[in-house]
């Protein structure tokens, strides 16, 4: 993932002390899929070198923004403040320069450090690229989409630009007694050639899942974990978020115990072979978790069905009528989700029976409670016994 413009263009930097800066910055580079960050507390407070009761303020403040939630005990990144970095996407992002992340920035001033991120929202550092605006319209007073800074006086804010001009190519130009323009170039290239950090959000997803699932993370090699990252980012191109984590927790949970694995994914990797037999096994392993999880969603479909067909003969027999009782409309919206989450998996399976992949017809019988929720597939299955005949 990157950092979307949301995070730092000025009306939302309002009330950011510079901790909450560091901790937004962190956000981008690390969040992964469906935003998730795979930090515990206690590594983003190593990582902003604060204390946990800063910490926790920090959390607090940002879940009731709404710029972070939690889940099942993890912690998320609000999907409107990230980009996904596969994605083609109209809302772009900013650059988490180095720069940003250094003890020189990170002591400027509140204002300072404000300014400078929201001129990297405007993208100032792609070539050909400048902003222009009047002074005025960057005060309290003024009016801007992308929001005002909270400083009341236009000298006051000339102040602030000035300073930010240590970062950033700009020009003050006085065009009469009242208005100054601003024009921002770019940033100086002492800084911009510093560089920027990459995304290491997939990387620490997966490592953080292998050591749940009890691996030695520390002598499993990137490009192991950079392979795994593919199968993830493959399940979750196809199932989503949910289930591909589904899916993916639970083949390391089965491989956990499978020397011809360990003794794979703790080898000296020499070749691109090696990794592709790696993600060929583990790829052999999650199908067998595919088939687990699709075997859970319709026995929990047919179970919740069953409840409310119950439900609603009984409201009826008794004299009720079944669309005012609050919970069985709730128990329909599950119903639907986890239709939804059949009709995905059920995609992903005709997808790879087209590509070759015939293991479902050959184990129907093992696997009929999920195919009777999949008439499509059915079909499909039943058009090829037709052609093998």
């Amino acid at each position: 993932m990157k950092h979307s413009i949301e995070l730092f263009k000025a009306a939302n930097t309002t009330y950011d002390t510079p901790n909450k800066i560091q901790f937004k910055l962190l956000l981008g580079s690390v969040a992964a899929y469906n935003g998730e960050i795979p930090l515990t507390r206690n590594e983003i407070k190593d990582r902003l070198s604060i204390s946990i009761s800063a910490l926790k303020r920090i959390l607090a403040e940002s879940k009731y923004t709404g710029e972070i939630y939690e889940k099942d005990g993890r912690l998320f990144v609000n999907p409107s403040t990230v980009v996904d970095f596969n994605a083609e996407t109209s809302n772009p992002y900013v650059k988490h320069f180095k720069f940003l992340s250094t003890t020189e920035f990170k002591e400027e001033d509140r204002r300072v450090q404000r300014f400078v991120l929201d001129m990297l929202c405007q993208h100032v550092y792609l070539k050909d690229r400048k902003y222009v605006t009047y002074l005025k319209n960057l005060i309290t007073s003024g009016s801007r989409e992308f929001g005002t800074f909270n400083i009341r006086t236009v000298g006051e804010m000339k102040q602030i630009i000035e300073k930010a001009g240590k970062y950033l190519d700009l020009q003050l130009e006085c065009r009469n007694t009242k208005d100054w323009l601003v024009i921002v170039h770019g940033l100086k290239p002492e800084y911009e050639t510093l560089g920027s950090y990459d995304s290491e959000g997939a990387m620490l997803w997966v490592s953080q899942k292998l050591y749940a699932a009890g691996f030695v993370v520390e002598v499993i090699e990137t490009s192991v974990k950079n392979q795994l990252a593919k199968v993830m980012e493959y399940y979750h191109s196809q199932l989503g978020y949910e289930l591909a984590y589904k899916v993916f927790v639970g083949a390391l949970d089965d491989l956990l115990y499978s020397s011809a694995f360990h003794s794979m994914v703790y080898a000296n990797i020499d070749n691109e072979k090696q990794l592709n037999e790696i993600s060929a096994y583990f790829r052999h392993v999650a199908e067998a978790s595919e088939r687990f999880v699709a075997l859970g969603l319709a026995l929990d479909y047919e179970k919740l069905n069953n409840i409310i067909e119950d439900v609603t003969r009984i409201a009826v027999e008794e004299g009720s009528e079944p669309s005012t009782i609050r919970e069985l409309q709730q128990a329909k919206i599950l119903k639907d989700s986890l239709k939804l989450k059949i009709a995905a998996i059920e995609k992903l399976w005709i997808n790879n029976h087209q590509k070759g992949n015939h293991y479902l017809f050959d184990h129907q019988k093992d696997n009929q409670v999920a195919l009777r929720h999949m008439k499509d597939l059915q079909s499909l299955l039943y058009e090829y016994w037709v052609v093998s005949k």
